[in-house]
């Protein structure tokens, strides 16, 4: 009989140290994805050299004078 407990006070020791684990993983998951989709609103970035802005004056691959 104390098998038993011992196994049941186990299984609720390793169950109460891993859910709070787990709920405090998640809710920081949650925070950096927050954290991550506000940061690439409010620097939009198109790619391939947009802060010049001068690329699609000609054609889109710099200024090459023709």
């Amino acid at each position: 009989m104390s098998t038993i407990a011992f196994m049941g006070l186990a299984i609720l020791t390793i169950t109460a140290i891993i859910c709070p684990h787990a709920y405090v993983l998640t809710k920081f998951m949650l925070l950096m994805n927050q954290i991550v989709k506000g940061s690439q609103a409010s620097t939009y970035n198109s790619g391939w050299g947009s802060y010049d802005n001068n690329n699609n004056n000609a054609g889109g691959w710099g200024n090459t004078g023709n």
